[in-house]
């Protein structure tokens, strides 16, 4: 019996909560979701992303004899989901109409 640890459920609870909550706000979540995201929803995949920025920069690269002005930007979007300010992220939630049961 030294082997024997309770089972917890913790995880599982936890899971059932997020996916009832995800359910509850699905529609309104279609409305704010901007139609550029392109990660975390079901048919929207970032790799797509950068398909799309190889394929700016080749163009960029064969046009570069014809004097055109273009510009590339390297921009770094390392864990931006981590960085969210909480503060405004309430104040955004609060004003599109949230409850603050939902917010806080």
């Amino acid at each position: 019996m030294s082997d024997f640890r309770p089972i917890s459920l913790c995880n599982f609870v936890a899971k059932i909560i997020g996916r009832v909550m995800r359910n509850r706000l699905w529609s309104i979540l279609m409305i704010i979701i901007s139609k550029s995201q392109s990660a975390f929803l079901p048919g929207r995949i970032i790799f797509y992303n950068i398909l799309i920025a190889d394929e700016v920069l080749y163009h960029m690269n064969t046009k570069a004899n014809c004097n055109n002005h273009l510009m590339e930007l390297k921009l770094d979007i390392s864990k931006a989901y981590n960085r969210v300010e909480w503060n405004f992220l309430e104040a955004v939630m609060l004003k599109l109409g949230f409850c603050r049961t939902w917010v806080y």
